[in-house]
């Protein structure tokens, strides 16, 4: 191995928390047109036990929605007890509202949770039971973690849009809506007692990163030879397209995805036209980290444990035995 500078830089994409729910509550999501929604531009499909609720068992007791639940791992099924609070979802009412009372219409399976707030006796507001579950914590990992089946992003000819945009068909290339049918039809098939989930990511962060210093290498060229390429690659500007198609493919490599093919079992590559913005500029490193500890959750694949913090490390080589940034961190 050989180092070629004695400073070397990378670009690290950071996404702040991502929007976690059922596929099913898609299209409610895409009637808000929200245009907060518009900057979630990364996709996971994901899955878990499908979980759902005994009807008259739901009420609302000491602060807190109480209710016995139902969860189906494999071919049975199990009962158990659960209580946490109400997600603070409900807009326009008071902070400090409680509900009259709790429950959930009859039938099976029960996912929605009605409540009768204080601050408008006789009404109602509902709350999907996935909802409450993302905001407390069950203590049972073998249900409450998310297993990753694919990751897509929404960008179409149209330029960027948001995910939720793409994955109900209303914008970008049809493909994406009959994409996510596709998965859904095969998860189904193959997972019959497992939920379907998305979450959205932003990856709106980014910044640069340098090390040099002294290393185990002898670098071949020296700072005071070429300085305006470290200030270039600190000042050069990723356009937010691009940013978003190297944390997809980072992502990608490094959860390895059982429903992806491009970029799953080689990122990043020379014919990765997707690394020539990194490439002009000299960058030797791609880094895409999230964090779901105020989602509530934690993503694994057969390849990744579970965990709340995830960062794809990717090194960027023009040659093979060039050293990347990570090498000298």
């Amino acid at each position: 191995m050989y180092q070629e500078h004695d400073i070397e830089g990378g670009l690290m994409l950071q996404s702040s928390p991502p929007i976690i729910a059922p596929v099913s509550q898609l299209y409610t999501y895409a009637r808000f047109n929200d245009v907060r929604l518009k900057k979630y531009q990364i996709y996971f499909i994901m899955r878990r036990p499908r979980i759902s609720m005994i009807p008259e068992t739901v009420h609302y007791r000491g602060g807190l929605i109480r209710a016995r639940l139902i969860v189906q791992i494999g071919p049975r099924f199990e009962e158990f007890d659960f209580k946490g609070i109400l997600p603070s979802y409900f807009e326009g009412f008071p902070p400090d509202w409680e509900p009259l009372r709790a429950w959930a219409e009859p039938g099976f399976p029960s996912n929605t949770i009605h409540v009768e707030p204080d601050c408008l006796p006789g009404s109602r507001a509902s709350i999907m039971l996935a909802d409450v579950l993302l905001h407390n914590t069950i203590s049972r990992p073998e249900i409450e973690n998310f297993q990753v089946d694919y990751i897509g992003h929404a960008l179409g000819k149209d330029g960027l849009k948001g995910s939720i945009d793409r994955l109900v068909g209303r914008s970008g290339k049809r493909a994406g809506h009959e994409n996510l049918q596709r998965i859904l039809v095969e998860l189904n098939s193959r997972h019959p007692d497992q939920e379907a989930f998305v979450a959205l990511f932003p990856f709106e962060g980014q910044s640069r990163i340098i090390s040099g210093g002294a290393t185990p290498y002898e670098p071949l060229n020296s700072f005071e030879e070429s300085p305006d390429r470290a200030f270039n690659f600190l000042d050069a500007d990723v356009p937010r397209s691009v940013r978003i198609k190297l944390a997809e493919a980072a992502l990608i490599r490094y959860f390895r995805p059982a429903f992806n093919k491009t970029y799953r079992d080689a990122f990043p590559a020379a014919h990765h036209r997707i690394m020539e913005a990194v490439r002009t500029i000299d960058m030797t490193g791609v880094i895409a980290a999230f964090s779901t500890v105020l989602a509530g959750s934690q993503m694994y694949t057969s390849t990744v444990p579970p965990s709340q913090f995830h960062t794809a490390f990717m090194p960027v080589r023009s040659e093979a035995d060039r050293v990347s940034i990570f090498e000298l961190l």
